[in-house]
Order: C-alpha cells, then structure tokens, then sequence
C-alpha cells in the first residue's frame, strides 16, 4: 500500500512535468519563438541602435516614433500618420488558447490603449494605414479611430475590422493601390505585396478575405490576412519605404527611398526563395542610405523600451547576413527601439 502510493505521487507529477514541457515547446514552435528568456540576442547589436531624438520636427524634418512589429508613428509637426494599430499585444498563452480551442478571446486592452495615446509624441493621428489583417497588425484600429477621430485606410478586410468596432463608414476609405494620396505635406502610395508563409500549423490564410464586420472579441483566426500592402511616403524631395512583406516581381522596379523599414519576417519564412534574391529585389532596387530592420520583436510580450526578439536564431541570421551584404553596399543598418523616435530629413535631422 506504502509503495504503491510513493510511486503514485512521484511518477504522477513527473509525467504532468514532462507533459507540460511537450506542450510548452509545441506552442513556442507553433508561433516560432525559440527563446523567452531575458537573455536577448538584439543585445549584441547595441552598437547599431540609432540614436534617438526628442525634439520637435521642423525646417521639413519628419519624426518616425516606433512601437514595435510594424507601428509607426510619422509627425512632420503639420500631419501625424499612424501605421498599424497594435498596442494590447496578447499574450502568447491568450493567443495560444484563443488558437487551439477556437475561443473569442482576442481584444483591445482599452487601458493600454489609452496609456498609449495619452504619451506626448502621439496626441491625435489624422490618418491610419494598415499593412494587413492580421491581429498583430489591426486589432486596436477601431478604438483608436474611435478616440481620436482618424481616418482608417486599408483593405476590406480592415474595414471590416473597423466596422465592427463601429467606426462610421465616412472613416474609412479602402487602399486604391498605385495611386498617390496627398495629405498635407505627405503623401502616401500603397502598393501591393506578398505576405510571407505562416509557420506551421498556422494555416497559409494570404489572400483570404475578412467579408463581414468583425465584432471583439474575436477568435485568433477570425484575423484573416485580407491582402498585403507596403507603403512609399514621401515628404517634399525625401522618400520613406515601409516595406513590412515579401516582394512581389516588379513592384519596387521604379521605387527608389532614402530610408527603408525593411521587415525581417520574409528572411525568416520557409518560402523564401533565396535571401539574397530578396535583398536585391528590396534594398538592391529601393538604394536606401538607411535600412532599419523591422517586425523582429515578441509581439507577445508588452510594448516597452527594451523589446526582445520574437526568435533569438531568426534575428541573428537575418542581421548578419543584413549587415553583411548592406557593409557591402555602404548602407547604413540602424535598429530602433521599442518608443524610441528618430529625425529625417530636414535641417536638424
């Protein structure tokens, strides 16, 4: 009897140890991490941090403020453009349970929300553009169209999302791609796009469209890829491209920019064709002085000063081979920073 229960509560709890091990690295694979310690590998690329600049923007300078993934906030001191909406940030755990058991569980946080556009630098964007429908990219635009009054842009399927927030129709405009959009001092061209490869068991849901209002919260796969869209913006006789996805053949032919946010995602995707194919098709046809890298964070873990990489091995791969090929080049590599803002262009940048 004695025996029996002694092997009872040592195996037990070893086999639910082990199991919970299984499963712990199952989810981390299923969403590519491969490290959440707090030993970071972008710490040993502090030597390319840009350094950042809190000033205002004037004499034609356009300040860029960066949150992470592919968020950014443009202000020439006239004009504040937002590009994508993502400050909640769910949790892996959230994303994880809203994924295997199929659960609405994925929603704006509306405090962190409100923390965020209390922060001096941000204010009340006119304009948000959305590079495509994925949670990690959309899901807090309709609270923040709602608060600040902004016009939303992007395709249906972020429509949809902003319609489901109640965001009135005469706020949202969808993507006419190719033609140019003057505001202001801005203007913004959106061009089309090719989202890399999911990680498995993800589903490959490129192209797949959001058709009706998406009401929060919602299931993680409720956030359907809906077209993906990269942005050239130009602010008099300078020009910023946000290329947030793979290249699609000819697109970027005539697209030339002094800087490039340059996602390493597509680096990182089991599609890819050749990374070297890939620079030459983005930075070998864009000829940026500055390439800052992008959408290499945990999108899981809170927006902070200090952001880590959403996979240790896919940030160290795809910088050095950047900044190999870019030294080549005589390109500058510059990384920015979880709320950290920088200067272009202008006389004090």
């Amino acid at each position: 009897m004695f025996k029996k229960f002694i092997i009872r509560f040592t195996i037990v709890p070893l086999v639910i140890i082990v199991i919970i091990s299984i499963l712990r690295t199952g989810i981390l694979s299923l969403f590519g991490i491969a490290n959440i310690t707090g030993v970071s590998a972008i710490d040993r690329y502090s030597d390319y941090y840009l350094q950042p600049n809190i000033t205002e923007p004037i004499n034609g300078s356009v300040k860029v403020t960066f949150y992470g993934t592919t968020m950014f906030l443009l202000d020439d001191g006239k004009t504040k453009l937002l590009l994508d909406a993502f400050v909640s940030r769910p949790s892996l755990g959230l994303a994880t349970r809203s994924f295997l058991f199929n659960k609405p569980l994925i929603e704006t946080n509306k405090e962190l929300v409100d923390d965020w556009l209390s922060r001096p630098e941000v204010g009340k964007p006119e304009e948000v553009f959305i590079a495509h429908s994925h949670h990690d990219h959309v899901m807090d635009v309709a609270y923040i169209a709602e608060k600040t009054g902004a016009q939303v842009y992007g395709s249906e399927s972020t429509l949809n999302i902003a319609r489901g927030g109640k965001v009135p129709e005469e706020k949202l405009s969808r993507y006419n791609p190719g033609k140019e959009l003057i505001l202001n001092d801005f203007s913004v061209t959106v061009l089309p796009a090719r989202h890399a490869l999911n990680p498995a068991p993800l589903p490959d849901d490129r192209g797949m469209l959001i058709r009706e209002p998406l009401q929060q919260p919602a299931r993680l796969l409720d956030y359907l890829e809906g077209g993906a869209f990269d942005f050239l913006i130009k602010h008099g006789d300078h020009s910023i491209l946000i290329k947030g996805h793979d290249y699609i053949p000819e697109v970027l032919d005539s697209i030339q920019a002094e800087v490039l946010f340059l996602s390493i995602s597509p680096l990182a995707a089991n599609d890819l064709q050749s990374p070297n194919i890939f620079y030459d098709e983005t930075v070998g046809k864009v000829m940026p002085k500055l390439v800052i890298p992008t959408h290499w964070d945990n999108f899981f873990q809170p927006l902070n000063e200090h952001l880590i990489p959403l996979n240790d091995n896919d940030l160290r791969t795809s910088f050095d081979f950047l900044i190999k090929r870019l030294t080549k080049d005589k390109v500058q590599f510059g990384i920015m920073q979880g709320y950290q803002s920088i200067m272009l262009f202008g006389d004090d940048s």
